[in-house]
């Protein structure tokens, strides 16, 4: 649970809904921690063993979106400014990262206008969803690249 707060930039009592289960994947054995915080869900795969990351994603699934009307393009952010937000957030060197794909999605399921953000940096994907707007992550994942 330390890890993962620590990963969220979070203090314990800032989340609810805490569940942590030892599991066991592929011959390792990892922590599944998941908790709420404000509109946001957590969900960690952490090793249990060496207590590194394997898998985080975080969504705002508990909240509903605010209404938001059709855009107009020159309201939007544009593709790099979107890549730029995902990888800020990711805190990884731009200069390493790979296998870019952004894409403009439109509408997602959440109602929020986003870009869709891919990369590769080092073993790790990233997957981001980012406010086509104002640049905010309103979703992201990143799992060790097998």
């Amino acid at each position: 649970m330390k890890i993962a707060l620590e990963h969220a930039k979070l203090a314990e009592s800032d989340v609810s809904g805490i569940h942590i289960k030892l599991d066991e994947d592929d011959g390792r054995f990892e922590y599944e921690v998941e908790f709420v915080c404000g509109y946001d869900e957590y969900d960690y795969d952490i090793d249990a063993e060496n207590g590194k990351i394997i898998n985080f994603d975080r969504e705002g699934e508990h909240c509903s979106a605010p209404e938001v009307s059709t855009p107009d393009a020159s309201e939007l952010i544009g593709k790099d400014a979107a890549l730029a937000a995902a990888i800020k957030h990711a805190g990884v060197d731009s200069a390493k990262v790979y296998d870019v794909d952004v894409e403009y999605d439109g509408e997602n399921h959440h109602g929020n206008y986003v870009y869709e953000v891919e990369f590769k940096c080092g073993n790790t994907e990233y997957d981001y969803d980012i406010n086509a707007f104002n640049g905010e992550v309103i979703r992201y994942e990143s799992e060790i690249d097998d």
